[in-house]
């Protein structure tokens, strides 16, 4: 996972459910790429890295931040640090914990982190980073907080999952594959790419005689759609929902859909295998880069899942590397 991570500039870890592991994940890519001669910068996306869980109130492992890292945190949490930082900047926006502060770390310790609450808060930051000599940002992610994992927004990413989303470890698999199938979604051909890359908001189609409208769908999450009759194409530059998609397949003829990301879809398991098995080809405009999954067996609900059948159901159902987190 560490020669993989240092390919990119930007990396976002996401989690399907609370306590599958994501600080744990960051922590020890921190730990493992602290001596490769490369800055790293870390941010949040909202409140975490807190010593206790919010809504279950059990102990969460904190963020240690190695000296040279660049992270940003609200003043609130910046005043609470346990290391030495040099403040390179703090930032006019206010939040309702203070105003972001950008630091670089003099002694190592710990910090709660508490970055920017949108995306594009968090696009900018990461552009900022750059400017300030990080080479790779890591970000992390709030829960089940897909957004931040768009290829528009960082350039890879890496999924926790664990036995926190289910007490049923097939269900844990089943909900982790059909995550991975959403996130390594195809790109669409270079020609619907350039008909479509400069396209607004809105749903949009193409005829097969190749003219390209703006339709008067208001949102792709219902199912009011007309008759799609001499439509080759579709592109819908916000979120696609079941009803949407199901309405689709009932136009029973081929036809491109094009999204934005793997993170516009907001469909069901169930919906998306009977998508598979239409005539409706989906595709995105922009492919996810998923670097590697991990797992903690581990639930605060009580419960421990048999950590080797965990990783391997995992790996054989995604076809990705697949790490557990308690043994990282």
């Amino acid at each position: 996972m560490k020669e993989e991570l240092l390919k990119y500039n930007s990396v976002a870890v996401v989690g399907t459910a609370k306590n599958v592991g994501k600080t744990v994940t960051i922590n020890y890519i921190l730990s493992q790429l602290r001596d490769t001669g490369r800055v790293l910068g870390l941010t949040s996306v909202g409140y975490d890295g807190e010593g206790l869980d919010q809504v279950t109130e059990t102990a969460k492992p904190e963020i240690t931040l190695y000296e040279g890292m660049i992270f940003t945190t609200a003043e609130q949490q910046y005043a609470g640090r346990r290391l030495t930082a040099e403040i390179l900047e703090i930032s006019g926006r206010r939040t309702s914990v203070g105003r972001p502060v950008t630091a670089r770390v003099k002694v190592q310790g710990k910090c709660i982190i508490s970055g920017p609450a949108d995306t594009w808060s968090l696009r900018n930051l990461i552009r900022r980073y750059s400017e300030l000599g990080v080479d790779l940002t890591l970000v992390d992610g709030a829960q089940s907080r897909m957004s931040l994992a768009s290829p528009t927004v960082t350039d890879a990413m890496v999924l926790a999952t664990g036995a926190a989303l289910s007490a049923n470890m097939r269900q844990v698999v089943m909900a982790t594959r059909f995550a991975c199938q959403l996130i390594e979604i195809g790109e669409c051909s270079d020609d619907l790419k350039l008909v479509f890359r400069d396209c607004g908001k809105g749903v949009w189609t193409l005829s097969e005689e190749g003219t390209l409208r703006l339709t008067e769908i208001k949102t792709a999450l219902s199912g009011n759609i007309p008759e799609m009759g001499g439509v080759k194409a579709i592109y819908v530059s916000g979120a696609v929902g079941d009803r949407f998609v199901e309405r689709l397949k009932m136009q029973n003829r081929a036809i491109d859909l094009v999204v934005g990301d793997f993170t516009k879809l907001f469909l069901t398991q169930a919906v998306y295998a009977q998508l598979l098995r239409s005539k409706v080809h989906i595709s995105v405009m922009y492919k996810s880069r998923l670097v590697a999954v991990t797992a903690n067996p581990w639930s605060p609900q009580g419960f421990t899942m048999d950590s080797r059948e965990l990783c391997d159901r995992l790996s054989e159902a995604t076809g990705v590397d697949v790490y557990d987190v308690m043994r990282l």
